[in-house]
């Protein structure tokens, strides 16, 4: 949990009765490795706050998934189209791992933001993150090189190698599974060396 209240303070450091309302007003909720939070079609309106857990935002095209962008503890899961113009989501969000997290509707977190001074700068900042990290991840997906890639990825984010399935990671990398094994094992000779 403390890990958790960190994260929430390094987005804006909230004084006690405000990071008190944030627990108030989002739900706690579990949620089942291999839920579908939020489905390509669909309105949706909700944000996550991830405590633990691997969620995933990705693409189907026919029987192939296509994973676009990974969120670890700590930060923001929703959909942009829905929760920001109530629009259809042109992606999938599911669960790769069980998860915990705090539940939002877009009304509750206006409301967070117009009950306090402290809480508004906090939903500011958490969007500027977003943003942020969609840009790195953009940044980082363009490397011509699949090691890269997946170094950048292990830079980033070490726990999603741990969580997610080669399948997954594959896909988002860009490349088969198998080239991931012999990216993976290249790396663990390197570090032997």
């Amino acid at each position: 949990m403390q890990t958790f209240i960190k994260s929430i303070h390094d987005i804006y450091p909230l004084p006690e009765d405000d990071l008190n309302r944030l627990f108030e007003v989002g739900k706690e909720v579990f949620i089942p490795k291999r839920t579908i939070l939020i489905r390509k079609g669909e309105v949706n309106r909700s944000l996550y706050l991830l405590k633990s857990g691997i969620v995933r935002g990705y693409i189907r095209e026919g029987n192939r998934e296509s994973t676009i962008w990974y969120a670890a503890p700590g930060e923001a899961v929703y959909s942009s189209w829905g929760f920001t113009k109530g629009l259809r989501s042109q992606i999938y969000i599911a669960t790769s791992s069980d998860c915990e997290a705090l539940h939002f509707h877009k009304e509750e977190i206006e409301e967070l933001a117009l009950s306090s001074q402290a809480l508004s700068i906090w939903v500011r900042k958490l969007f500027e993150h977003l943003l942020l990290t969609t840009d790195q991840w953009l940044i980082e997906l363009i490397q011509p090189l699949a090691s890269r890639r997946y170094e950048a990825l292990i830079n980033k984010s070490p726990e999603l190698l741990q969580a997610i399935p080669l399948k997954e990671l594959a896909s988002f990398l860009g490349i088969t599974p198998q080239s991931l094994s012999r990216i993976r094992a290249e790396k663990g000779k390197e570090k032997e060396d």
